[in-house]
């Protein structure tokens, strides 16, 4: 059964008015940078010791972000699901009733993020891209505790502190 659900926004892709569509957009270098420089303190954040699945959507933008975060953590076990990317709550409720896996961490979009948070929690959260959030679920997956909530710039600091 899914103790703790990470909530993850995917890094700064392309824009959104360029001639590429919205599936196809890329995370930029800066993106990419900015992310791989918040790994450290999100690893450092995550429960100790559990079977990590990770779920992305099939937005270029979001499969990158699962991709940088499964090369520091190594759990060779990303998924990816259309719900993700639509935004689809009832999915993702019954998905994590069905998961196995202590920890799902779940690189994804807003204003699905934030919309989930309210419908979880009962407390919207303003995800920036690289925010992340841990929740825990009751046994019934009705109501989530927030055990934290970092933007990335938080997330960034903790890893510079971590690395001293």
């Amino acid at each position: 059964m899914v103790d703790n659900i990470v909530l993850f926004r995917h890094g700064k892709a392309q824009d959104k008015g360029s001639s590429i569509s919205d599936e196809l957009r890329q995370l930029t270098k800066e993106g990419i940078v900015s992310l791989q420089s918040e790994m450290i303190g999100l690893i450092n954040m995550l429960p100790k010791y559990l079977n990590i699945q990770i779920w992305a959507s099939p937005l270029k933008r979001s499969l990158e972000t699962a991709e940088i975060i499964d090369s520091y953590l190594k759990s060779q076990n990303i998924i990816i699901y259309d719900f993700i990317g639509s935004g689809a709550y009832s999915a993702l409720i019954n998905e994590l009733r069905s998961c196995s896996n202590d920890t799902v961490l779940i690189a994804g979009h807003e204003p699905w993020l934030g919309d989930w948070s309210k419908r979880m929690t009962g407390c919207h959260l303003p995800f920036k891209k690289g925010a992340a959030a841990l929740l825990k679920p009751d046994s019934s997956f009705d109501k989530f505790d927030i055990s934290w909530f970092l933007q990335p710039y938080a997330l960034t600091e903790l890893s510079c502190k971590i690395k001293r």
